[in-house]
């Protein structure tokens, strides 16, 4: 079966190290290559995993699927990527304290699964907010 006739969608997983700087990883193999971005934003590791993808593309000589990527972030990295957020807006309308959401985005400290679905809440509650937002001239 030709590349092109084969679609998949991964889960691709763009993390903050701990070093400042961000990668970007599927969660599966592709033809036996782990594929991995790096970079110093959120934004340049996914460029890099698309890098990395087309080179693989590219080895293969077509016998790649086509992959279509989910990103999923972690709080840094969703700082980072999103940096139009605020984190002080964020962290009231999520119902935690700003510092210790600070914290969850630079990476001192790991939000527990109960506090990500918090933020996950908050996100949707803003996201919905936004659908509403009718600008006039």
């Amino acid at each position: 079966m030709k590349a092109k006739e084969r679609n998949m969608k991964m889960n691709a997983f763009v993390e903050r190290g701990g070093n400042r700087s961000y990668s970007c990883r599927a969660e599966a193999d592709i033809n036996n290559c782990l594929l991995i971005g790096y970079g110093d934003t959120a934004k340049e590791a996914m460029d890099d995993l698309y890098v990395a993808y087309a080179e693989l593309k590219e080895a293969d000589g077509g016998n790649v699927p086509v992959v279509e990527f989910d990103f999923k972030f972690d709080t840094g990295s969703l700082f980072n990527y999103y940096n139009f957020l605020s984190i002080e807006g964020v962290a009231k309308i999520v119902g935690i304290s700003p510092s210790v959401l600070r914290q969850y985005a630079s990476g001192a400290r790991n939000p527990k699964e109960k506090t990500i679905k918090q933020i996950e809440e908050g996100l949707r509650k803003i996201s919905e907010q936004l659908k509403c937002v009718v600008l006039c001239a």
